[in-house]
């Protein structure tokens, strides 16, 4: 039990530095188009995500708890706030396909 405290402390504190990290590297990606970061984050996302959950199952054996990690990555979404980045995309996508709509109906012009 002693080892699985431990062992929890150390991983939280590495969640804490990726959290940080995290939050340098969305400062950083300002200047980069929100859509294609996140659909770059989408298509990494399961990789990690798997890996992690490989590593939680190696570490707890039997103990390991599928709910927990379940309830894991909600609590870390929810953390990174994606769901409002989720929406965000979401807009900026539905804008910029309105838009291209918009300049194809105004290049064709005038119908006879």
């Amino acid at each position: 039990m002693k080892r699985l405290e431990e062992q929890e402390q150390k991983y939280s504190a590495e969640l804490d530095a990726a959290l940080t990290e995290y939050t340098g590297l969305r400062e950083q990606a300002q200047s980069v188009d929100p859509v294609q970061l996140y659909e770059t984050k989408q298509t990494i996302r399961p990789v990690k995500e798997q890996e992690a959950e490989n590593r939680a199952q190696q570490v707890y054996g039997e103990k390991y708890s599928p709910l927990l990690m379940f309830d894991s990555k909600k609590t870390v979404s929810r953390m990174l706030h994606e769901d409002i980045e989720r929406q965000a995309v979401r807009r900026m996508v539905r804008q910029t396909q309105k838009e291209q709509h918009l300049n194809k109906r105004k290049n064709k012009g005038p119908e006879r």
